[in-house]
């Protein structure tokens, strides 16, 4: 489904630009500001893990914009701010464990 920027509305997005042949990149809508001028994007697999931002919602009239399935927006909103970029799932390293050793200590030998 194709979308104009005064159908937009939350969710993820193809887009392209009509002017040269390039391939699609994605683009996720959270929010729409109260007057209705901005937009609160984020570029969920942007190569550079560029930021997410406000950008006017004109901007969209000037590119073919495909909507995408619906997904868990607030977790990728909350992951953009964490990690500061949508990120594939990732392999967590565990912390190697040390073993610690009690010692006995005499109390004379203690000083308060």
């Amino acid at each position: 489904m194709q979308a104009s920027s005064t159908s937009l509305t939350p969710g993820r997005y193809q887009y392209t630009y009509p002017s040269f042949v390039d391939r699609p990149q994605y683009i996720t809508v959270h929010f729409l500001t109260p007057d209705g001028q901005q937009a609160f994007v984020s570029y969920p697999k942007h190569p550079n893990h560029k930021a997410a931002q406000l950008i006017p919602v004109r901007w969209f009239a000037s590119v073919v914009l495909v909507r995408l399935v619906d997904q868990d927006l607030l977790m990728h909103l909350i992951e953009t701010f964490l990690t500061g970029w949508s990120v594939e799932p990732r392999v967590i390293k565990s912390l190697p464990t040390v073993k610690l050793q009690a010692v006995s200590v005499p109390a004379e030998r203690l000083v308060a």
